[in-house]
């Protein structure tokens, strides 16, 4: 799960050179920290970043539950069943006027 977090990382953050990535995925391996920009942006994806990366293994979430907890829809049938939320907003709780 700890690989899968700074995967998931690196295609939710671009990256101008080879340099950027090597501080930025040094500073996310040995300290935990992502840049205040991208957090801000994607407050959702820190924190299952946050999750994937615990120190502790055990805090780590299982495929099953990222599969069943944290991921939209893999096909758009699921959507459309109603098995997921449509959007973000109704993820959170939030019904639409």
């Amino acid at each position: 799960m700890y690989s899968l977090g700074v995967v998931f990382f690196e295609l939710w953050h671009p990256f101008g050179t080879a340099m950027e990535r090597h501080v930025v995925l040094s500073d996310l391996k040995l300290k935990g920290e992502v840049p205040p920009t991208w957090a801000a942006e994607f407050p959702e994806q820190k924190s299952l970043l946050q999750r994937l990366m615990s120190p502790a293994p055990s805090d780590r979430p299982s495929a099953t539950d990222l599969l069943q907890n944290a991921f939209p829809p893999r096909m758009e049938s699921e959507l459309l069943d109603g098995k997921y939320p449509a959007n973000n907003a109704e993820i959170r709780g939030y019904k639409h006027i």
